[in-house]
């Protein structure tokens, strides 16, 4: 059992939470932090477990596990009473080799029949690094076969830009089966043709790990984004107080949870006071970029 589970702030202020009643407010901060939740967001669950730990009625557990999944906070299998936190690993990422080492050995209590093991897998892949190569080959063994052995299982796609498998029937317009064309092959150096630009405008020292961002670029197709990504590095280093301090992620990170969708956190915060000359820096800035968006609200 873990010693303490954590919750962003960002949690409460959501509106798909803010619109959940209180007791589901309630369920959601149980199954995040409750005394059978893991490193993964998803672990053996039964309603039961609720009912005796929160003292509910099996209706009231029901009617609120009912509102988790209508928001998609939450999945549950019956088959194997597991849940599933699908954006857990987005806010509670692998921190480093010791954590992934114990977020792998989680992974190895789920039962295979679990019904949302290829979409797990998947959110491995995707939102957390450190996987050793044979783990993280055999994620993606998981994410690219599991459905086809299990043709009762649904295709979550859970990532907005998963890689195209040139080998996997596609269906036509008509509803018939047919061959994926042959450019739908893994991505090559076309799929980054921007990626130097942004490796050049991170941040100096806190380059690292080249090649492993070089595949995030190209497997979240961030070519397409690259203009966003671009305009938030020009701007965050000097807008952004964690920045300013020098807590910089590391590019990879910074890819892999798309962090140029961040919030800024206003620079001086965490002395009270704000130097003039940053203040009238980050003003400007700010207003550039209000301009650049679409113009001042008068």
């Amino acid at each position: 059992m873990r010693e303490y589970g954590q919750v962003q702030c960002a949690f409460w202020g959501h509106p798909d939470i803010c619109d959940l009643s209180d007791q589901a407010k309630l369920l959601a901060m149980y199954v995040l932090t409750g005394p059978n939740s893991n490193g993964l967001g998803c672990y053996r669950l039964p309603p039961g477990y609720v009912a005796e730990d929160l003292g509910w009625s099996q209706e009231t557990v029901s009617k609120r596990f009912a509102e988790l999944f209508r928001v998609g906070f939450l999945k549950h299998c019956e088959r194997t009473r597991y849940v599933f936190i699908p954006h857990f690993l987005r806010w509670n990422p692998v921190a480093n080799e010791n954590v992934a080492k114990a977020r792998m050995k989680e992974f190895q209590e789920i039962p295979s029949q679990f019904e949302y093991y290829q979409e797990l897998a998947s959110s491995m892949l995707y939102h957390a690094e450190h996987w050793p190569e044979p783990f993280r080959n055999r994620l993606e063994t998981v994410r690219e076969t599991v459905s086809k052995q299990d043709p009762t299982r649904p295709d979550p796609n859970p990532n907005p830009d998963p890689d195209p498998d040139p080998e996997v029937s596609t269906p036509s317009p008509s509803g018939s089966p047919s061959r994926a064309p042959q450019s739908a092959a893994p991505p090559t150096n076309g799929a980054a043709a921007r990626f130097e630009e942004f490796w050049a405008q991170y941040p100096s020292g806190h380059r690292k790990a080249k090649k492993r961002c070089r595949e995030i670029w190209v497997r979240k197709r961030l070519d397409e984004r690259a203009d966003e990504i671009l305009a938030d590095l020009a701007r965050r280093p000097e807008s952004d107080d964690q920045w300013i301090q020098g807590f910089i992620p590391n590019p990879s990170t910074y890819l892999n949870q798309e962090r140029w969708g961040d919030d800024y956190r206003a620079p001086g915060r965490h002395s009270g006071t704000e130097d003039p000359q940053r203040r009238a820096r980050r003003m400007a800035e700010e207003r550039r970029h209000r301009l650049a968006v679409g113009g001042e609200q008068r």
